[in-house]
């Protein structure tokens, strides 16, 4: 769990929510809560997927940003273009866009959260695909 600092939906003061991920039946889920001690507004939601981007900057700033590394990226190239079509749910356009943001060329196929980073070495894993986790500098 993650504590960030966020703003409620009421009286729009600054307070901390607690942010959670996890991997459950191989999908990938999160939970964000809150009780303002403010107003007494109170929120709890979840969803599958990554988590909403301006949430996700905010996890990296507390916990730092991870990668998965492939070594010989462009002998697995096809396999882990696959995958990760499957995983995400991305065409392949969308796809080569994203491997281009991440810098592939120096084995880097993705990056996220450290949980987001656990689950896709999981489901690499499990296609056939070794990889690695490190903690981006």
């Amino acid at each position: 769990m993650t504590i960030i600092i966020g703003q409620c939906y009421k009286c729009h003061k600054s307070i901390e929510i607690e942010v959670k991920q996890t991997a459950i039946h191989e999908k990938l889920r999160w939970y964000l809560s809150y009780n303002c001690p403010f107003c007494s507004a109170a929120i709890e939601m979840d969803d599958v997927n990554l988590l909403p981007e301006d949430i996700r900057q905010k996890i990296f700033v507390e916990e730092g940003e991870w990668e998965i590394i492939v070594e010989n990226l462009e002998k697995q190239k096809r396999l882990i273009i696959k995958c990760l079509r499957q995983i995400f749910g991305i065409s392949t356009t969308e796809l080569y866009q994203k491997l281009k943001e991440v810098n592939a060329k120096s084995g880097v196929i993705y990056s996220g959260t450290k949980v987001e980073m656990d689950w896709l070495y999981t489901r690499l894993q499990m296609n056939g695909v070794e990889s690695i986790i490190v903690q981006r500098k």
